[in-house]
């Protein structure tokens, strides 16, 4: 048991999720390295800005595609649109203030 409400974890989930999140994060850090390593050492001010952004994109298109490869669930839920559970309760009349 490890909540308040008495739900047990779903240990063997977890450990799936974590280790799916921990390979995206893996390939998304060598995919960075990989775009510093080739970069040039002497970068003016606005090259080391668009390098920044090069960097930030590629992380995130590494990530990205490795955790729709793995499909990891998570991915799905930041890229759902519409309302959220929040939103849908309030509107239910669930949140009351």
């Amino acid at each position: 048991m490890f909540s308040r409400t008495g739900v047990a974890l779903v240990w063997r989930e977890l450990a799936r999720t974590i280790g799916k999140g921990a390979i995206a994060t893996a390939a998304m850090s060598l995919g960075v390295l990989l775009l510093g390593y080739l970069a040039p050492a002497d970068l003016s001010r606005p090259q080391l800005a668009v390098q920044l952004v090069l960097a930030i994109g590629t992380g995130a298109a590494v990530y990205a595609s490795v955790a729709w490869l793995l499909r990891m669930p998570e991915l799905g839920l930041l890229l759902r649109r519409g309302t959220s559970d929040a939103d849908r309760l309030s509107q239910a009349g669930g949140a009351r203030s």
